[in-house]
């Protein structure tokens, strides 16, 4: 589903955006459903393990998908890929991450259906709680992001995002 997905974003961005695109964003945007698809594995991972109280796995995961995501995205600006390298270099770093905690998962015995089906009655409007409070936090970051691309250049929003790094390093390393 996601390769679909991917495909169709890909075949329709390339007919809508406009040629004259001036952040480069046009050709990032077919990363969007597979970076959607690698947040959403990494978190739910993330969260599994915390919760288990394996937070050295957690730690190292986190240095190992950080690393992994700088040498993707010194590569890709060797290669001269601009957005689409920072965001490709981001989702692959995000997919190692994941690979790590991975490793180190233990899933234990299968729920049943009974299970998941009682828990997902008794969790239902959890997404209808959470929905709001997110999509303020992801918009405080990106809509900021963007409009400071917009209004005062790329080089700006560079800089901007590697400041928003630079004060958001205390919090990932705590987990």
């Amino acid at each position: 589903l996601v390769v679909l997905l991917t495909v169709v974003w890909w075949a329709v961005q390339s007919f809508v955006l406009p040629e004259d695109d001036p952040l480069g964003l046009g050709p990032s945007v077919w990363l969007v459903p597979i970076l959607a698809t690698v947040l959403a594995v990494w978190t739910a991972l993330r969260a599994m393990q915390s919760r288990k109280g394996e937070f050295g796995l957690v730690s190292v995961a986190t240095v190992t998908g950080t690393a992994v995501q700088v040498v993707a995205q010194f590569l890709a600006a060797a290669l001269g890929w601009l957005v689409v390298g920072l965001t490709a270099g981001y989702t692959v770093g995000r997919a190692a991450n994941a690979g790590s905690l991975m490793r180190g998962s233990v899933f234990g015995p299968w729920p049943g259906t009974l299970a998941l089906v009682n828990a997902a009655r008794r969790w239902r409007r959890m997404p209808t709680w959470m929905l709001f409070p997110a999509l303020l936090n992801v918009a405080s970051i990106t809509a900021v992001a963007s409009l400071i691309g917009v209004l005062y250049g790329v080089e700006i929003a560079g800089y901007f995002g590697l400041a928003m790094s630079l004060l958001a390093m205390p919090a990932a390393l705590l987990g």
